[in-house]
């Protein structure tokens, strides 16, 4: 199934969703850990720097097609036991999950523009990215650098509560919430799942 239905989500919904999660993971835990100590006057950890820069516009690029797909697609509804608490929470969650995703990708691209030397940013790690152009002192680095961190971990703590929220629709309220983003799975039709 390609298209959304009224109750589960297309296999391109599906893909682009665990990709953006792996992708995701991955270039936080990059930051996280590779990057951590990284100074930017040193040039040691410059290589880490281009792979993390193009982790994040691919990042970016996966979730501007998620983003677009949803666009020409109708969103399966959420099964008939929901609360409206539930659906203003999951509602919330993922509008707050692309914003501050996109928060972290333009501060980490302004980031790798204001460097010395600026970091050239590849998406797939091998098409440039332009460049913003904007100079940038070391107090608006200071301060770009702090909205890039906040809205990373931002980003990860809800994700955190929504994979909780998915295992607890799963295993608790026993409904199709998870069951309908999973790569493979019976689906069934059925408003009430």
């Amino acid at each position: 199934m390609i298209w959304n239905s009224g109750y589960y989500w297309g296999i391109p919904a599906r893909i682009l969703h665990w990709l953006a999660a792996f992708v995701l993971v991955i270039v936080y835990l990059h930051g996280s850990i590779v990057l951590d100590d990284w100074d930017e006057h040193g040039g040691s950890g410059r290589g880490a720097l281009l792979w993390h820069a193009a982790a994040g516009a691919t990042l970016g690029a996966v979730m501007l097609l998620r983003l677009l797909w949803r666009g020409v697609n109708k969103t399966p509804m959420l099964p008939a036991a929901t609360s409206d608490w539930e659906r203003r929470a999951a509602h919330l969650t993922h509008v707050s999950l692309y914003a501050l995703t996109f928060v972290a990708v333009l501060t980490g691209w302004l980031l790798a523009d204001g460097l010395k030397p600026p970091v050239e940013v590849k998406l797939l790690w091998s098409i440039p990215v332009p460049v913003s152009g904007l100079h940038l002192g070391w107090s608006a680095r200071k301060l770009i650098k702090g909205l890039h961190e906040l809205s990373a971990q931002l980003v990860m703590a809800l994700a955190a509560a929504h994979a909780v929220a998915a295992l607890w629709h799963h295993f608790i309220k026993r409904d199709s919430v998870m069951r309908r983003m999973l790569l493979r799975g019976r689906q069934r039709n059925r408003v009430g799942d």
